[in-house]
Order: C-alpha cells, then structure tokens, then sequence
C-alpha cells in the first residue's frame, strides 16, 4: 500500500526543512559504544535499483522496469492516469524534470551517490537472510518533494527518496537540529527499508495497543534489522551517539521505573506513545536529559529477554504469530532491568 503524501509541493525555502517522515528505532549491544555487529558472512547477489532520478533526467527508453517505477511514482504524486499511455508518462516525466524540487536535489543526489553499489549490496544481503513475510520484487530510488523517504507499494515495489540521506554536511539540512542529522546519512537506508517492509507485512491494528505492546512491536523490528543487516551498528539504527547509548544503558532501570510508578506501561493513549517512542530531540516527560526513542530501546530489551527465555521462538516466529501484540507477552519476556 502507497503511505499518504502531503499534499502540497515545497517552496525552495521549504526545501531546507525538509524533515525525514520518522520511522525511528532503537536498541543495544553488549557494550556501551556504537561498534558494530559483524555476525553475519558469507556472499549474496546484489540487489538490482532502478534510478528513477536518471530516468527522468536521461528520458525513459525502453527500460520496463524504469516505466513501472515511473508510473507508481506519479501515482504518489497525484496523477493516477500516469500509465495510461506512453504520451502521458512522457508528459507527466518531463514535468518532473522542471520541477523546483528535481532541479534542487538531482545534481546533489547524483553528486552524493554516484553509484548504488554499497546499497545494493546491503539490499541483497538482506534479501538473502530475509524470513519476515513477503521482500519486494522492485527496488528503485528517486527525488521527492514529500517528506516520506522510504514508500511501498504492497509487497512487490518499494522506492528510496535519495534527498533524504545526503548526509549530516548536506547544505540544505543545515538548519535540521542534530538528532535530525543523525537521522539523514546513506547508513540509515538499510534500516528504514527494513521498518517499512515489515510495517507492511506486519501492520500494527488500527485500534490503539498498550504501550508496552507498542514498545515490544518496535522491538521486535529492531531485533529483525540486527538479524538481518551486516555489520549492524544500533547507534545508527536508532540515530544516537556513544553518550546516548550509554545513558540509556545507565538509566534503563529508573525509566522503567518511572513508567510503572506513573501506570503508563498499560496505557493505551497514542499520544503517550509517540512521545516516548517516536524520534525527538529527547524523552523529555521522563527527564530533559534522556536521548529520544526511549521506548524503543526499552522494547528491544523486553524482545531480548523474551527470545532468551524461549530459545525455540526466532524473531520471525515473534512477528508472524503477533506475539508482540499478546496482553501477557511482558511477563512472558521476563523483562526485569
């Protein structure tokens, strides 16, 4: 399913606050830094990406697979007729091609990745690893003027927004505050393709869940994303530093604390979850200090100590049979910081 867009094209000043439609994510390693996982080896064929971005700079050709993406990308935009014949797709893309906010991004986009070559490898190691339900098929990049990098349409076809990660130094995000930046780099693809892939395999009900059901669903992506992804670092999944990481390791207990003291573990109000799980600049209800996504991290943890007190339940069983969403499923963990 095609996520909603914004409705509206940003102005050139717009541009420069463009801000990365979240899907943020948490977690932990054994020690208190960033290092990164290196579990997995082994080789897989890399990932084939259609650059949407060079088609419509280049023209269309013949390339069918060029076409589809095309096509699914102005259905995005607001033009469903975009298929409809090759004049149409020829007009609409040569629209695109002056648009304020292809001219802005695509010479930086093209700057910035000169090739896919790393992506592409990282997307078909994890296609070869993969065991959550359905991987797409097609795999594309382009620039947009909306604030969702990462869009899927069902479980075939899924597009990387490139202007959303050209990095910390990137010009136009110079106004973004940090926990933003961290948030925009080429090593975030990985993990937002992942969150979006399972959001849509395993979609969260529409009726509002506990907050520890909540906690545990992203914890339960975030255990998918380190099973999956080589070298997995959790300070760039989650968009924290080393100092972060480590608070969050020091402090674990005393949140958890303090959520129970305040009966917010079983609360089912939406608003207490986004402001514990979603990114921001911290936690600030629990303390000013605290880094954003707490209720991430913590998720994660209750995720491990339930896979640790089942040894024969894999990550992929906890997604598929929706353990994450049983009302019992904190004291199945054994979750005890």
């Amino acid at each position: 399913m095609l996520a909603p867009f914004c409705q509206y094209f940003y102005t050139f000043a717009d541009m420069r606050k463009l801000v990365l439609h979240f899907i943020g994510i948490a977690g932990l390693i054994a020690s208190a830094s960033c290092g990164r996982d290196s579990r997995h080896s082994g080789t897989s064929t890399p990932q084939h990406i259609t650059r949407l971005e060079q088609t419509i700079k280049n023209g269309i050709g013949g390339d069918s697979l060029a076409r589809r993406g095309l096509t699914l990308l102005l259905h995005g935009f607001g033009f469903p007729d975009a298929g409809r014949d090759d004049t149409l797709l020829a007009h609409y893309t040569d629209s695109l091609r002056v648009s304020p906010a292809f001219t802005f991004f695509e010479p930086d986009v093209t700057a910035f990745y000169p090739d896919l070559d790393a992506l592409s490898a990282d997307l078909g190691h994890i296609r070869s690893v993969w065991d959550y339900g359905p991987f797409p098929d097609n795999f594309y990049t382009a620039v947009s003027p909306y604030t969702q990098s990462i869009i899927t349409y069902g479980n075939s076809d899924l597009i990387v927004v490139l202007n959303h990660y050209l990095g910390r130094n990137y010009k136009a995000y110079e106004s973004f505050p940090s926990w933003i930046l961290e948030l925009k780099t080429s090593d975030r693809i990985a993990y937002d393709v992942i969150h979006a892939i399972i959001s849509t395999n395993y979609p969260l009900p529409e009726r509002p869940v506990s907050l520890v059901n909540r906690m545990v669903y992203e914890g339960a992506v975030i255990t998918a994303q380190m099973e999956s992804i080589d070298s997995a670092s959790i300070c760039v999944a989650i968009g924290w530093t080393d100092d972060q990481l480590k608070w969050a390791r020091d402090n674990e207990r005393s949140v958890w604390q303090f959520l129970a003291a305040n009966d917010m573990i079983y609360s089912d109000s939406p608003t207490l979850a986004d402001r514990i799980i979603n990114p921001s600049p911290s936690t600030s209800f629990i303390t000013p200090d605290s880094p954003g996504s707490l209720g991430k991290y913590i998720g994660y943890m209750i995720v491990r100590s339930y896979l640790d007190n089942h040894k024969d339940v894999h990550i992929a069983d906890f997604l598929r049979d929706s353990i994450y969403l049983r009302p019992t499923v904190l004291q199945e963990s054994g979750y005890r910081p």
